[in-house]
């Protein structure tokens, strides 16, 4: 692979990262904040609302 192949591969990846992660942790925010009044009527513990988004987030 040429020096330049592996520059543009890389650089394109970083950026296609960063989007997934980016898209991932505002649709989890947005998400947090539709269901907060039911956690706080229901006294979550914010450990149980960590994992619960941890294990959502191949669904997203």
């Amino acid at each position: 692979m040429k020096i330049l192949s592996r520059y543009l591969i890389s650089q394109f990846l970083s950026v296609l990262i960063f989007s997934i992660i980016a898209f991932a942790l505002v649709f989890v925010i947005v998400d947090l904040i539709e269901n907060l009044d039911h956690f706080i009527d229901r006294e979550v513990p914010k450990l149980i609302i960590a994992i619960y988004y941890f294990y959502y987030l191949p669904y997203i």
